[in-house]
Formats: C-alpha cells, structure tokens, sequence
C-alpha cells in the first residue's frame, strides 16, 4: 500500500497534474515571485505567501547548542532530492577543514551517508520530533544551490529553519536566498569556491559574529516570515474567494 501523503507528493510531482489544478482554482497561492510569473498564464489570481515559519516553536529558548565548544560545527539539512547540493560542497568543506586547522565538524540532516574524505561528519535522520534540536547543534547553515529553474522555483524552507533559530547562513545568491540573506548582516552570499571558503572562515574563526549574525538573521524571520504576520492576509484571500 502506498501512504497517502506519499501519494499526494507523487502528485505534486506531476507538473501536467499541477498545472491543471492551478486552472481549475479560483486562487492560488505560491512561494516566490519565479513560481508565480512560471504560471501567470494558467490562472489570473496568484498571491505569494512566502514559506513560513512557527516562530513560536523555532526560538532562541530551544537552543541547545553548546558554543564554549571548541569544534564549529557547520550544518545542512535535507532530503533524497537535494543531496545533489550538499555533495557538491564535499570539496570545499575539505579544503575548509584544513585551511581552519581542523577546526569543524560537519552535521548532515535527512540523507544517507556520502563520503567526505578526511571531514568528521555525522549523519542524522530526519524526525519531525529530533529537528530542531538536530539544528540546534549547528553553528553556521549551508544553503548551497544550483543555477538552474529547479532551484530558482526552491523556496527557502531550510534556510528558513536556520535563521529562525538564530544560525548564521552561508548561501548561493539564487532564488529566495537573495531576499532572504543581507550580505554581511544576517548571514553571506557566496558564488564562488574561493568566497565560499574565504566567508565560512570569517564565521568560523569569530564567535561574536557568529552570534551578531544569528540574531540579525532571526529578527529577519520574525519580523518577514512569521506565520502569526501572514496569518490575516491568507485568511482575507480566501474569504475574498468565497464572498465572489
């Protein structure tokens, strides 16, 4: 038997099956800008409702991570079909490793183990009620991403996840990233393999910005993609609908 949420991502996954349904609707709602312009000619009523987060739940409160540690731990978070982006750091995260005098640990969420040769990394499953304390160990996010029309149309939920809880990012500048990242304020963006190494050392080797940039990147959050903020307006669009 096939579990019914497995079935409706199967769904979901089915862009001919999607773009019917978004003809179909009298409103839709979607992610980001790109998602929206994508089917700007299937349906006329298109609102953005950004990913958000409970920022009730992720809060500075539920921080467990010890920072007197020595080791910096970096982190991501992830599934089977975003693999891609974290195995594409394998060599960065080595070369960082060395140039910081061996100076991280490296915490991977949701995938299966890959080799990352001479890096301590530990890899933890994905469980609705481990999550955010598994993020919590993390020191500094990684948000690295491809240029392409898969990323681009991501929006944002890991990256979401870390600032809510006061964790400095470093991220490729596509999609959401840039709206979300104030470079050098709440986190970097980086496109090259130099930058990604030379922005990760600044954190790594700087506590206090670690945490300045923590709390820049959480005040973002709660004050941009908190659920309690879009809470009037996703009502108000529906009632809109029903009223017509």
């Amino acid at each position: 038997a096939v579990a019914s949420a497995n079935k409706l991502v199967a769904f979901l996954k089915n862009a001919s099956k999607v773009y019917s349904a978004v003809k179909l609707s009298d409103l839709v709602f979607v992610g980001n800008q790109y998602l929206a312009a994508h089917i700007s000619h299937l349906n006329s009523n298109i609102k953005i409702l950004p990913t958000l987060v409970n920022t009730e739940s992720y809060k500075r409160d539920n921080i467990f991570r010890d920072q007197s540690k020595e080791n910096v731990v970096l982190g991501w978070i992830g599934s089977s079909t975003t693999r891609h982006y974290i195995e594409g750091m394998a060599n960065i995260l080595r070369e960082v490793y060395f140039e910081t005098g061996k100076k991280i640990k490296v915490n991977i969420i949701g995938i299966g183990s890959f080799p990352i040769q001479d890096v301590p990394v530990k890899f933890l499953p994905w469980g609705l009620e481990t999550e955010i304390e598994n993020l919590s160990q993390i020191d500094i996010g990684l948000m690295p991403l491809t240029d392409d029309a898969w990323s681009w149309g991501k929006c944002g939920g890991k990256i979401l996840q870390y600032m809510a809880l006061s964790i400095p990012v470093v991220a490729s500048p596509i999609g959401v990233n840039k709206n979300l990242i104030q470079d050098g304020e709440n986190g970097f963006l980086v496109s090259t393999e130099k930058e990604w190494i030379t922005k990760l050392g600044y954190l790594i080797h700087d506590r206090e910005l670690r945490l300045s940039m923590g709390r820049q990147a959480r005040k973002t959050i709660v004050e941009k993609h908190s659920i309690l903020k879009y809470k009037s307006f996703f009502i108000n669009e529906i009632r809109k609908v029903i009223l017509i």
